[in-house]
């Protein structure tokens, strides 16, 4: 028996079965079944493959054989936020046409996008700026075709033909259709912007719909995300084709596989120190909100930042390319009839009184688009009757995490060993060779087991080879004080361990910082060290994750310290651990 997207045999648990499985089951009840085939294309569960995998071919092997389009610096996420949302689409039809515009099958089918809807309503105000902006562009708007499960016959007849040559639909709006099974080789982009639903695979299924390859094509893919359905996105990826699996978006670069076998579990659990903010409501009376004119308003930006899958590092899959766009809102006007309504359904206010003020401020009854984030603000400033409440809380951090929250293993296992798979450019794994930056636990002295809990160490530069043959050796000396000396800075993965500290980047984002080495005393305290080169002195991401930790470490100085250790040299002169000498003796 065959069974194709067999993921769809299990329920809500791993163990729980569906009518497929059932049916099976029944089948071979009555006469045995030889063997059950299963085909899927995303065959993990919450990361746990599922049972009856034994061939494993994902997208990354789909890119290399040419059976997918590429989509290398494919992926544009727009930071849109509370922004307005007509340029974000004007971009994405311009960015597709631009691109596509003259681009077409063997057989004549011409390029295609389809933009997936949540709701009937958005899919309403979003057509009107999409046609807006293929007006603008000189596109006509009879290029529009819309399927949903209140279509017409004679639309859902159109949508099966878009694979004809004569079809001249090239911008497909859909509502719960176009996902798992569709098949349309002639979509070369797909656009999610507001946030989508996060069951059964949803974003991943419809962002992928436009990576079938085709003959002699030699474009690449587009993906428009918002940054709610980015963040999605990259989750569903690292759920289905895991950091693990270790499969290549860019397979033209040759990779070494290293295994990282975890060899202690059982560590020292940090304890630190945070402050927490929570907001409160206070209750006081309705006012009657009060609406002026905005000044003169600066145009905000939208941010588009374009992204590349890489499914080979242990962290992330959507990585940046440092490609960003502004696209600066222009002057148009939005009817205030709108504008009442946008502002009456988010704050949960009487749309009439909204109205009323609006026409009174704006007697020719539109108000420019960059005016409504500063009326919203006002609205906010009257509404938000919330106090912040700050309290500290003490978090217990582990240095390795096994299971998640649902008791699941992490990592894979030979054996009864966890393993931690690194996929490595070829040229980066024999440069940290030939460097010996791959630290095998029998190349170091460690006769008090202080340190390695996974081993190689996989270093970064020599500095913290060389920092960390320093400090292990000085230990080693006189270890009665010390329960470890780990080097944490190759496992870096927020699911995989707690030791992260977040700070604020370039991007006005929190993003995790994981510091290089942390040593433990059996009282519980710890020194944290990072390893820099003398040429980051003053660099502002280093200064931000410095910031971040030194904050933690006013509220409790008696648990830990930190320290960065600049080097202009590839080797750690012993004047800079002298400060962990001090710290051990004191």
């Amino acid at each position: 028996m065959f069974s194709d997207e067999a993921h769809h045999t299990y329920g809500n648990t791993f163990d729980e079965l569906k009518r497929v499985r059932e049916t099976i089951n029944y089948i071979h009840a009555q006469k045995p079944i030889v063997a059950v085939i299963n085909t899927t294309g995303t065959p993990y569960y919450k990361k746990q493959i599922l049972k009856e995998v034994i061939v494993w071919y994902g997208l990354g092997d789909g890119i290399k054989d040419n059976i997918l389009k590429d989509l290398n610096h494919g992926i544009h996420q727009y930071d849109i936020r509370e922004r307005a949302e007509h340029e974000v689409f004007y971009d994405i039809i311009q960015e597709f046409f631009n691109a596509y515009g003259k681009v077409s099958l063997a057989d004549g089918a011409k390029a295609k996008i389809a933009f997936y809807f949540k709701t009937q309503q958005h899919l309403d105000e979003s057509r009107v700026l999409i046609e807006c902006a293929m007006t603008n562009i000189g596109e006509s708007i009879a290029q529009i075709l819309v399927n949903t499960q209140t279509s017409s016959s004679a639309e859902v007849d159109e949508f099966k033909r878009l694979n004809n040559p004569t079809n001249q639909k090239r911008v497909i709006l859909l509502i719960g259709k176009g996902v798992e099974g569709w098949n349309c080789p002639s979509l070369f982009a797909c656009a999610l912007i507001k946030e989508q639903t996060t069951s059964n695979n949803y974003v991943l299924q419809a962002a992928t719909r436009c990576l079938r390859q085709v003959p002699e094509n030699q474009h690449s893919a587009k993906i428009f995300l918002d940054y709610r359905n980015a963040q999605i996105l990259d989750k569903e990826l690292q759920d289905n084709f895991g950091t693990d699996i270790n499969r290549l978006s860019k397979p033209k670069k040759d990779k070494e596989t290293v295994i990282v076998r975890i060899i202690k579990t059982e560590l020292p659990k940090l304890e630190i120190t945070r402050i927490i903010r929570r907001a409160a409501r206070v209750e006081t009376l309705n006012k009657d909100i009060r609406l002026q004119k905005p000044k003169a308003q600066i145009a905000p930006v939208i941010l588009r930042n374009i992204f590349t899958p890489d499914f080979s590092g242990p962290r992330e899959i959507l990585m940046p390319t440092g490609d960003t766009k502004e696209l600066p809102l222009g002057k148009s006007m939005m009817a205030c009839h709108t504008a009442a309504w946008k502002i009456a359904s988010r704050y949960h206010v009487s749309v009439m009184p909204i109205l009323k003020q609006l026409n009174a401020i704006y007697p020719k009854g539109e108000i420019p688009n960059n005016h409504l984030y500063a009326l919203f603000q006002q609205v906010e400033k009257q509404q938000a009757n919330y106090k912040i409440i700050e309290e500290k809380i003490t978090e217990v951090m582990a240095l390795i995490r096994t299971k998640d929250d649902d008791g699941q293993e992490i990592f894979d296992k030979e054996g009864d060993v966890y393993v931690h798979r690194l996929r490595l450019l070829k040229r980066t794994y024999e440069q940290m060779q030939d460097g010996g930056l791959l630290a095998e636990l029998e190349d170091y002295q460690d006769k008090h087991s202080l340190s390695f809990h996974y081993t190689p160490y996989n270093f970064d530069s020599k500095p913290e080879r060389s920092l960390f043959q320093k400090v292990l050796f000085m230990l080693n000396t006189k270890p009665e004080e010390v329960e470890a000396f780990l080097f944490t800075g190759g496992l870096t993965d927020p699911k995989k361990t707690d030791f992260h500290f977040e700070y604020m980047g370039k991007d006005k984002r929190y993003h995790p910082y994981f510091p290089d080495f942390v040593l433990v005393k059996k009282t519980g305290e710890f020194y944290i060290i990072e390893v820099k080169d003398e040429d980051k002195r003053g660099d502002k991401i280093v200064e931000a994750k410095k910031k971040a930790v030194e904050r933690l470490q006013k509220m409790q100085p008696d648990k830990f310290k930190y320290q960065i250790v600049y080097t202009p040299t590839s080797a750690v002169g012993a004047e800079k651990i002298k400060p962990v000498a001090d710290w051990l003796r004191n």
